[in-house]
C-alpha cells in the first residue's frame, strides 16, 4: 500500500460533525499501517497533515501526480498492487463528474464524498441538491465517453476491472527482445492491442498484445510491462 493515492472518510473534526454540504471522504498518500490503531496513516500534502483511518479505499492505478501535481517523482520507483478489492475507479472529492440516475440522461455533478469500504457510495452535489448512495457504476469523468460507447472496448474494462492506464494513446514500456522499448498502446483495425514505437532511424515497429487484457497482471509481475515511460523500467 506505500505510495498509493487513498481516500479516507472522517465525519467529525475534533469535536465538530462535518455538516451535510462538506466533504466526509479525503484525499492522501498511503504510508502504510499505523503501529497506535487498526488503521492506514495516510499524508495530505496539501494540509501537510497525517490522518490515520480504518475506513479508506485505496486508488492503486492513479498517478500521484493526478491528485498533488506539486510531488516531483523522477522514476526512481514502480508503486503498484496486483490484486485489488474495488472494481470502479474513484473519483476524489471536489471531482467534476457526470452521474445518470434511474436511466436518465447524464447530469453535471460534483463529488462531496467518495465510497470508502463501510460506506460504498458516492455523495453528489447535482445543481442545488445533495444526493447520497449513488451506486459507483453510475459515475464516470467528464471528459470521457460515455460508459461502453467504444465498440472496440474489452470486456474487462466494460466491467471495471482493467486498470486506468489500460487505453488507447497511453504511453508504455514494453521488453521486446530483451531491451526495454517506449512506445503508445494502441489498436488495431479488429480492436486487438498492439505496442508501437519507433526503432534506431524512427522507423514505426508494433508488436501485437493478444489478450492483453487479461494478461497484463502477468506482464506486470514478471516485468516484461510497465505502464510509462520510467527511466529505470527494469530496477536494475
Amino acid at each position: 500500500t506505500f505510495g498509493c493515492i487513498g481516500y479516507f472518510r472522517r465525519e467529525r473534526d475534533s469535536n465538530r460533525t462535518r455538516k451535510k454540504f462538506e466533504a466526509h471522504t479525503f484525499c492522501g498518500i498511503a504510508l502504510g499501517r499505523s503501529v497506535h490503531t487498526n488503521g492506514i496513516l495516510f499524508y495530505n500534502p496539501h494540509l501537510k497533515k497525517f490522518t490515520t483511518s480504518s475506513d479508506y479505499v485505496l486508488d492503486t492505478d492513479r498517478d500521484l501526480r493526478d491528485v498533488f501535481p506539486e510531488l516531483i517523482y523522477d522514476g526512481g520507483m514502480q508503486l503498484s498492487l496486483y490484486s485489488r478489492k474495488h472494481r470502479h475507479k474513484i473519483y476524489a472529492p471536489d471531482s467534476a463528474v457526470l452521474v445518470s440516475l434511474d436511466g436518465e440522461s447524464p447530469s453535471s455533478a460534483t463529488v462531496i464524498s467518495s465510497p470508502t469500504t463501510s460506506h460504498p457510495w458516492y455523495t453528489l452535489r447535482i445543481d442545488d441538491q445533495v444526493v447520497n448512495q449513488i451506486d459507483p457504476e453510475n459515475v464516470w469523468q467528464q471528459d470521457s465517453s460515455t460508459p461502453n460507447s467504444d465498440v472496440h472496448t474489452d470486456q474487462s474494462i466494460i466491467d471495471g476491472l482493467g486498470p486506468s492506464w489500460l487505453r488507447e494513446h497511453t504511453e508504455l514500456t514494453l521488453l521486446v527482445d530483451s531491451v526495454y522499448r517506449q512506445g503508445t498502446l494502441e489498436r488495431d483495425d479488429e480492436g486487438d492491442w498492439m505496442f508501437v514505437s519507433c526503432d534506431n532511424e524512427n522507423d514505426p515497429s508494433t508488436v501485437v498484445l493478444p489478450n492483453l487484457a487479461y494478461t497484463y497482471r502477468e506482464r506486470l509481475i514478471e516485468g516484461s510491462l510497465v505502464p510509462g515511460w520510467p527511466l529505470n523500467p527494469g530496477g536494475s
